[in-house]
């Protein structure tokens, strides 16, 4: 074609999110990214960005929002980031694909647990009789569900009916959740252990404790008040009695029945296969060697809330050796670390702020809002485009719609290219509106090459394009005027020589190159640098005269606006035409060695 017409969207609004992404390969840390994305953003346009700087695939990505160290919400396709504020937490994990793995992948999301609470707000006040405690010391604690505090066991007896009820301890999440993904054929127990300690240790720390051998308690354990199960009225009462506070007169066998009761919970129930057994030697009784074969956390489901399942499928995951663990049905699972200090071979654990490495993008300037160029505009046009699902391709292999994505190029480039910024925006029927923000382009020199899909080959000259003409629009979506920049070529047809002029209805007069480049422009007419300007193509030249050149120039500006034409600009044509005939009877002469009166054309106006 002579030419070809572009329409080249703007580039919206933007602002910058700040988001972690976690690598699937749990030895990398995770990195900090800041993100320039539009105001009204999708997922989709996020998983782009960070594909690019990462070098993954979008569709291997998933994005939540954690808080309080659970996931508050999932980004699916489609949601928009419009609501996200600066100060949320966005994760976006990395997944193994079944492509990559060439096997069924299972995709699992981790949320971190701590038996025993973190922090211990005191309590002052009874929650039996309501009195307060004299030395403003806090009261002793109900073991189980560590929500209540008592004066003494008969306070602690008289409020069991109704505290039996709510009795019932919750593990507390702590950490950054994060996402495994892990070929079936791999998903043995002792490989998920390590994927999700290596995976965690970037947000929580953990402290493994000494081992203390046999024999007196130490003083931290001396001075801390020990605690037993009260009595109660019934056998059934007694069994499913949560320990509460006790004096330091209780037997070893009531310490004993303490500690076991006091972790008999669903969710704090410790496990006592696999635990090590007493050591002799020499007859003396040994403490097991150093934490080596206990892991420091258990593995159970859960749901998207962190609350632990019931019945068979709330089961902790068992070690089954070389065997893979079936984990199809299972989307969320919880890691318990194991903090009950009255458990064997317990740790210490608190969270962190997530460890993570910083890209160069955090400490770069984020871009002011400032004048577009044009070759944004032209990337915007040839970037990648994700599609809808109502939009998705289908696939006549497989005879089903595929998530792909769309990309526009140019595959020649002609003589004259005429680029139409999309300065109006469409969002709904209601909301209408022109982007009236200034698009810098150049007036020559604008090179086209990295647009072009085409392989260049030897001896072909550049894709240089200079700017001859604008059209500018004034106004708005219901009413508006149009005016036009242009300059004319030199005699020769291979550049353009003579100034710009500004056309504007009947009024015509000289500017300068600087007056161009105007928010207003809405048009760009560009002509490739040593085109003949005389010719539809470089290869084909259109065959007609000067004056059929006249008017058909004539014609073609008068056709749309003709009311705007007086008859005395009309009798000044006329008399120009003749003019120009008579001459061209002695010598053809280009119409552009004569060049316009301006100021004629002024003084008819």
């Amino acid at each position: 074609d002579p030419f070809a017409y572009l329409s080249v969207p703007l580039p919206k609004k933007q602002r910058t999110l700040t988001v972690y992404f976690q690598s699937r390969d749990p030895a990398r840390k995770p990195v900090l990214y800041s993100v320039p994305l539009a105001v009204d953003a999708a997922v989709e346009d996020l998983k782009l960005a960070i594909g690019r700087k990462t070098d993954t695939k979008p569709q291997n990505l998933r994005v939540f929002e954690a808080y309080k160290s659970g996931i508050h919400f999932w980004y699916n396709r489609g949601d928009t980031l419009s609501n996200v504020q600066p100060t949320d937490h966005i994760m976006v994990c990395e997944v193994l694909s079944q492509q990559q793995a060439g096997e069924p992948v299972y995709e699992v999301a981790v949320l971190q647990r701590c038996l025993q609470p973190l922090s211990r707000s005191p309590i002052t006040r009874c929650t039996s009789c309501q009195k307060i405690s004299p030395d403003g010391s806090s009261m002793k604690r109900c073991t189980k569900c560590f929500k209540a505090g008592y004066c003494n066991q008969q306070c602690q007896k008289k409020h069991w009916p109704t505290h039996k009820a709510i009795c019932k301890y919750s593990p507390e999440p702590i950490g950054c959740p994060f996402i495994i993904s892990l070929p079936q054929s791999q998903a043995t127990f002792n490989r998920l252990c390590q994927m999700l300690e290596a995976f965690a240790r970037y947000s929580v720390d953990v402290f493994q404790p000494p081992i203390q051998k046999n024999g007196p308690p130490s003083s931290a354990e001396s001075s801390a008040p020990s605690e037993e199960t009260p009595a109660s009225p019934t056998d059934q009462e007694k069994a499913d009695e949560p320990a509460t506070p006790v004096t330091q007169a209780d037997t070893e066998e009531d310490k004993r029945v303490e500690e076991q009761e006091s972790v008999e919970s669903e969710e704090v129930t410790t496990p006592r296969e696999g635990e090590p057994k007493m050591a002799v030697v020499h007859g003396q009784p040994q403490d097991p060697p150093p934490e080596r074969d206990i892991l420091p956390f258990f593995l159970k489901p859960c749901n998207e809330r962190g609350q632990g399942k019931v019945g068979p499928d709330g089961e902790r995951l068992q070690d089954q050796g070389p065997s893979p663990l079936d984990l199809s049905g299972l989307t969320y699972l919880a890691m318990d670390w194991r903090n009950n200090e009255k458990s064997k071979n317990y740790v210490l654990v608190q969270s962190k702020q997530l460890e993570c490495e910083e890209d160069e993008s955090v400490h770069s300037t984020p871009t002011s809002d400032g004048p577009i160029t044009l070759q944004q505009c032209l990337q915007l046009f040839t970037e990648p485009e994700t599609l809808a699902p109502e939009e998705a391709w289908y696939c006549p292999g497989c005879k089903q719609h595929r998530e792909a994505t769309k990309q526009m190029s140019l595959w020649r480039l002609p003589h004259t290219l005429i680029i139409q910024l999309k300065r109006f925006s469409f969002r709904n029927l209601i909301w209408r509106d022109k982007i009236t923000k200034m698009v810098q382009f150049p007036i020559s020199g604008l090179d086209m090459s990295g647009y072009c899909g085409s392989e260049s080959h030897p001896g072909d000259t550049p894709p240089i394009y200079d700017l001859y003409a604008t059209v500018d629009h004034h106004g708005g979506l219901l009413g508006g005027h149009y005016t036009a920049y242009a300059q004319l070529p030199d005699a020769s047809g291979s550049s353009n020589a003579i100034g710009w002029r500004l056309f504007d209805d009947s009024h015509v007069r000289a500017v300068h190159e600087t007056e161009v480049v105007r928010p207003s422009a809405y048009l760009l007419f560009y002509r490739r640098r040593g085109a003949d300007v005389y010719a539809c193509s470089p290869e084909k030249p259109l065959e007609t005269n000067s004056k059929a050149e006249v008017e058909g120039t004539t014609t073609q500006e008068n056709a749309e606006d003709q009311e705007m034409v007086t008859p005395a600009s009309a009798s000044s044509s006329s008399e120009a035409q003749e003019n120009m005939s008579d001459e061209d009877e002695d010598e053809e002469v280009p119409i552009y060695e004569k060049p316009l009166q301006c100021t004629d054309l002024d003084e008819v106006d």
